[in-house]
């Protein structure tokens, strides 16, 4: 009963979240408006705000699922997406296609993030998979450390035009559309679906691959099915908001003090958490200082480095 009653307050709080979005902006907008401009489907809520925050929703959940997965995996509290270098590898991807190509932020700088994140999750993949969880991982911080710097040496050798690139790096919901929510949706669809068709055969996991393997888990299916769903996720993600930090490292630990470690609970609140993570962090990086908006991406680390110190000085870790 104690569990149901904070899926219902996580799920409300959500909801409130979602109106609060939808709400506040330029310009504040009443709930009677708010219904009629979505039953109308027209309007400056309908074609800005509501795309805007489902996409938030999604950016959240997937990041937050990413995490989640890629913890089970690996079994280290401290794995996720930006740190074994999958965001990070989707953020080169697009920060080529905006400097080098001319590109602006817009579909086909989804489609070539999915693509960069990809490519380096396939390398770690293959350089780390068969190793220890712990080089597993250092494989992945090292690719993640490449990248960070093939990054840096292209914002300065473009610096007069690295404006846009910037932004995207800092993880920003500015402009996305309905092409986004359209991209990202059936991704989250199959993540979940998939992870939680998963989940029963990854709990055992957090007793070694000895055991495991004793209780008759199909090990090397297992792994590449939960590193491919989480890099899945995470490459969906980082392809519509670009490298949005902590959310994937923050709120699978959170989720576990709520839900417990059965990742088929775990699942789906870390989903939710991480929607109202990301979603807060956009709605106050609007109304905090407008017109100034600030980047979804630097709330959260504002909001998430704190609580990862917090969790360290408690040793929540087990590092």
């Amino acid at each position: 009963m104690t569990k149901l009653i904070r899926y219902l307050f996580v799920a409300g709080a959500l909801l409130a979240a979602i109106l609060a979005s939808l709400a506040f902006g330029a310009t504040e907008t009443t709930f009677q408006q708010i219904l009629s401009e979505i039953s109308q489907q027209r309007g400056v809520v309908y074609q800005f705000r509501l795309p805007r925050t489902l996409s938030a929703v999604l950016v959240g959940f997937c990041f937050a699922v990413s995490g989640t997965l890629l913890q089970a995996l690996t079994r280290n509290p401290l794995a996720s997406p930006d740190l074994l270098g999958v965001t990070s590898g989707g953020g080169l991807a697009a920060v080529i296609a905006i400097l080098v190509g001319g590109s602006t932020v817009g579909p086909h700088i989804t489609f070539i993030s999915f693509c960069g994140a990809g490519l380096v999750a396939a390398v770690i993949w293959l350089l780390g998979h068969n190793a220890s969880p712990q080089r597993f991982i250092l494989t992945g911080v090292a690719l993640s450390a490449f990248t960070q710097a093939i990054i840096t040496l292209l914002l300065v050798t473009y610096a007069p035009s690295a404006a846009e690139a910037m932004i995207w790096l800092k993880g920003s919901l500015f402009g996305r559309g309905w092409v986004h929510v359209k991209h990202l949706l059936p991704w989250a669809v199959v993540v979940l679906l998939g992870s939680l068709a998963i989940a029963y055969q990854a709990n055992p996991l957090v007793l070694g691959d000895t055991i495991s393997t004793t209780l008759g888990i199909p090990l090397k299916r297992l792994k590449t099915g939960l590193w491919t769903l989480s890099v899945a996720a995470a490459a969906a993600a980082v392809a519509v908001a670009g490298t949005i930090g902590f959310v994937g490292l923050i709120v699978p630990h959170v989720s576990r003090l709520l839900s417990g470690s059965d990742l088929r609970l775990q699942l789906p609140f870390s989903g939710a958490l991480g929607a109202l993570f990301v979603l807060s962090a956009d709605t106050l990086g609007r109304v905090i200082a407008p017109p100034l908006e600030i980047p979804a991406g630097l709330i959260c680390a504002f909001l998430g480095a704190p609580y990862f110190g917090y969790l360290l000085w408690k040793g929540k870790t087990n590092i």
